[in-house]
């Protein structure tokens, strides 16, 4: 099994700790809140994403990029690119709720048509 440990910024001026284990599988986990009860974390999505403003070290970049071979060779890339999608729609979805809040705002201001005679 090959193990791949690499050091990611917090908000803070300390650093998550996210180790990837890799055999048939890669598993991933990182010390932060969220990836301490097992959650997706921006730590854990960024660095197999490849993105290296996620790093601590820069020096830990060689294996950044390690990673991200192991990552492009797995069903990462999909399951990325659906959760890219699902937040694409998710934002449109907001947009729209606010569009028709407006329109509902415009009524209530300027009037609602009735159908019946009062």
């Amino acid at each position: 099994m090959k193990e791949i440990v690499l050091r990611a910024k917090s908000s803070s001026s300390d650093y998550y700790t996210v180790i990837c284990k890799i055999q048939d599988v890669i598993t991933i986990s990182c010390d932060c809140k969220a990836g301490s009860f097992a959650k997706l974390c921006k730590h854990k999505l960024g660095l197999l994403s490849g993105d290296g403003n996620f790093l601590y070290d820069l020096a830990q970049k060689p294996l950044l990029d390690e990673l991200v071979l192991y990552a492009k060779s797995s069903e990462f890339i999909n399951l990325e690119k659906e959760l890219y999608i699902a937040i694409e729609s998710a934002d449109l979805a907001k947009k729209n709720i606010e569009k028709v809040k407006r329109k509902i705002e415009k009524a209530f201001n300027d009037g609602l048509q009735i159908n019946i005679k009062v």
